[in-house]
């Protein structure tokens, strides 16, 4: 038979291994307190091991969780323990505020033959602009949104928005063969590219988007490396930020119709614009103007800022939307990490305005405008930063830009968001053309990334159905 020298070394071979294998907090039976029950003679043991083992794990365990369970009044237990805290910031309510609806149904609900709605006026009723402006696409584009939102919260409305997205979008399909728009027909095109999620084989939306990029193809040049944006007298060729947002027609017309060139236009153009429209900050100019024939810089300035030098939210907007575009489309870091670049400088500029609300220019001294739709357009670009942070398996970066899209766009809604029937648009205080004095009214473009940032929030579980 054994010893009782060579049964306490068993014991203790048997202790050691079991406090080895077994966690230093595991519910109610540490591994300390199994190894008093096994040999309470081995606590020598036990201090050694500690040492041992202090530099990786905290040996102080924490009271236990008890786990309560209730019956609730439908006879079902649930469990009652806390959830995992988010790692989101709270979203606003009044993103999906129901006046959302009410708003839009109330201004479509007489169909306007050749006319959309582009400012409000003071009181807040929309001024309606012939169907040849710029614009045009974002009221049938916002009808289209809301029938999506209508999808992703069954039951919240019962209008047939996808019968008035189509019935609104008329009026664009002449636009498609002669337009004096030129480069923003890719705005233009956004109630086609909306048909065409809900029926992919639409001809008249395909048509319609392979006349308007076609137009835009067309006012590419070579020796610049950009497509025209305004129109001028030559050795001018004049690029604004803006056209960022019009590039994404291209990729999705050529990959529809197989054009390459369209991709080659596209990248040309973000490149030229990386290189000669942003500042060493990552600040951005609105307007470069090029000499056609050498592609020489002549001029970087403004039209629509406050100066020159300074930073126009909007056209800051633009750009972090459309290289993050670029991005989604191609796969080249270089336009995510411009796309970062931008946000992030447009985010520190922010950052000195207590409001949480853009300035229709950062530079733009007080007591001044803001511009909220500068602040749904980028809250829009943030969340596509995020998908494609998400794509590259930075989670971290996701939830950076997804938080910030959050913050800046419930600052927004809980501020300007008009819930009265008789302020027509959803926002009110955005500036169109500060220069112009079109400023402190609703926008049609400010009403439709508003809406489509809240889309993308509830595709995202950010915010759920009211």
């Amino acid at each position: 038979m054994y010893s009782n020298h060579v049964l306490f070394r068993l014991f203790t071979i048997l202790a050691v291994t079991l406090f080895t294998a077994i966690p230093p907090c595991h519910g109610e039976f540490t591994a300390d307190r199994i190894l008093d029950r096994i040999f309470p003679r081995a606590h020598h043991l036990k201090a050694r091991h500690h040492v041992r083992r202090s530099s990786l794990v905290e040996r102080t365990c924490p009271a236990p969780v008890t786990v309560v369970n209730q019956a609730s009044d439908d006879g079902n237990v649930r469990n009652n323990n806390p959830p995992s805290p988010s790692p989101f910031l709270t979203p606003s309510k009044r993103l999906l505020s129901q006046s959302i609806y009410s708003k839009y149904k109330q201004t479509s609900d007489v169909y306007r033959p050749g006319v959309y709605p582009h400012l409000t006026d003071s009181s807040g009723a929309w001024v309606w602009e012939a169907a040849d402006w710029w614009t045009a696409g974002f009221y049938p584009g916002t009808l289209y949104l809301l029938h999506e939102r209508s999808k992703l919260c069954p039951g919240s409305t019962n209008i047939d928005w996808l019968q008035r997205g189509r019935q609104w979008s008329d009026e664009m399909i002449p636009l498609t063969e002669r337009n004096a728009q030129g480069h923003d027909v890719g705005f233009m095109a956004y109630p086609f590219f909306h048909e065409l999620n809900e029926n992919p084989n639409n001809q008249t939306a395909r048509q319609g988007i392979d006349r308007f990029a076609t137009t835009l193809a067309a006012r590419y040049e070579e020796s610049v490396g950009c497509t025209r944006s305004w129109d001028g007298s030559p050795p001018h060729f004049l690029v604004i930020m803006d056209n960022m947002m019009n590039l994404d027609l291209l990729f999705q017309a050529g990959s529809m119709f197989r054009r390459d060139n369209y991709a080659y236009i596209a990248q040309r153009h973000a490149n030229t614009t990386a290189a000669h429209h942003l500042r060493p900050d990552a600040s951005s100019y609105h307007v470069v103007d090029y000499n056609q024939y050498t592609g020489e810089v002549m001029r970087q300035y403004t039209a629509q800022g406050f100066a020159d030098w300074s930073t126009w939210s909007r056209g800051q907007a633009w750009g972090t939307y459309g290289f993050t575009t670029m991005y989604l489309r191609t796969g080249d870091a270089h336009y995510l990490d411009t796309a970062r670049a931008m946000g992030q400088k447009w985010l520190d500029r922010l950052a000195e305005d207590p409001s949480g609300v853009p300035k229709w220019d950062f530079d733009a001294p007080e007591p001044t405008s803001r511009d909220t739709s500068a602040a749904a357009i980028i809250s829009t670009a943030f969340l596509h930063i995020a998908q494609a942070e998400t794509s590259k398996g930075n989670s971290t970066g996701a939830i950076y830009w997804k938080n910030n899209a959050i913050r800046v766009i419930s600052t927004t809604a809980d501020q300007y968001l008009q819930e009265s029937s008789s302020w027509e648009a959803i926002l009110s205080d955005g500036t169109s053309n500060h220069p112009s004095n079109r400023y402190d009214t609703g926008i049609v473009y400010g009403d439709y990334y508003f809406v489509k940032a809240g889309n993308m929030m509830l595709e995202m579980g950010l915010i759920g159905c009211q």
